[in-house]
């Protein structure tokens, strides 16, 4: 069972492929449409019909970091894994993560998570929709970000 919702068309047309897919080799996929806000709701919690949920990250973090080990570990917000807890070696990893007393320790504990995230199969990536930004010639100091952050802009005079 695919949880879907056609509030965001770009998270219900992934599920459609993939079912699509599936069922191409023969697996009995389904789609599970529902509001967004129901879906999510279905998503975040213990007992659920579906194996996969279709969510979209936002830009930071799409591009990693501790926001994305976040919604994989307990509790978790996003990720319900099988028995309301993420698996222990990947807690170790994300407490290494946020705690280590290196860079080179936090770095390697995250990859280690991202690793064992990908292997569990508690997240697949199916792409990346980029958030184009513009401004115009006469503005100045504008940096580019998740949410448009309009301190330190101005106009040139």
């Amino acid at each position: 069972m695919l949880l879907t919702n056609k509030d965001y068309p770009t998270l219900y047309n992934s599920a459609l492929v993939t079912a699509q897919q599936l069922q191409a080799v023969g697996i009995k996929a389904q789609l599970l449409v529902l509001d967004w806000p129901s879906a999510l709701q279905m998503s975040m919690k213990g007992s659920v019909p579906w194996n996969f949920f279709f969510t979209g990250w936002i830009t930071y973090v799409a591009q990693g970091g501790m926001q994305t080990l976040r919604t994989m570990a307990s509790p978790a917000p996003v990720y319900t894994p099988p028995g309301g807890t993420a698996p222990p070696e990947f807690m170790k990893d994300f407490e290494e993560v946020s705690n280590g007393t290196t860079l080179a320790a936090r770095q390697a504990a995250f990859a280690d998570a991202q690793k064992l995230a990908f292997e569990d199969v508690m997240v697949i990536p199916f792409g990346v929709m980029p958030k184009v930004q513009t401004v115009r010639a006469n503005v100045e100091h504008y940096i580019p970000f998740y949410n448009p952050r309009m301190y330190n802009v101005w106009f040139k005079q």
